[in-house]
C-alpha cells in the first residue's frame, strides 16, 4: 500500500524547515530517475502537509492527546 506515515525528528525547531526539505529534494530526486513510481509521487505531495517536530514537541503533543490514558496533567 505504501507509506502514510513518516516520523522524523529535529534537535531544535531551526532545524524543521531544513529537514523538510531535505527529505523533499531526495523525494524529487528519486521521481525524477523513477517517474513510474506512483508511490514516490504521493509522497512528494504529501510532504507539504507532512508534520516535522523536535522530540520534545513530539512527546508533548502525544501526552496532551492522551493524558487520561496515562493519568497524569497534560500541563
Amino acid at each position: 500500500k505504501g507509506t502514510k506515515t513518516f516520523c522524523s525528528f529535529c534537535k531544535t525547531h531551526c532545524y524543521k524547515s531544513e529537514m523538510r526539505e531535505k527529505i523533499y529534494n531526495r523525494i524529487v530526486e528519486y521521481t525524477e530517475l523513477h517517474p513510474e513510481d506512483e508511490k514516490m509521487l504521493s509522497q512528494l505531495k504529501r510532504m507539504r502537509s507532512a508534520s516535522i517536530s523536535t522530540i520534545d514537541s513530539f512527546v508533548g503533543s502525544v501526552v496532551k492527546s492522551h493524558y487520561h490514558l496515562v493519568d497524569i496533567d497534560p500541563n
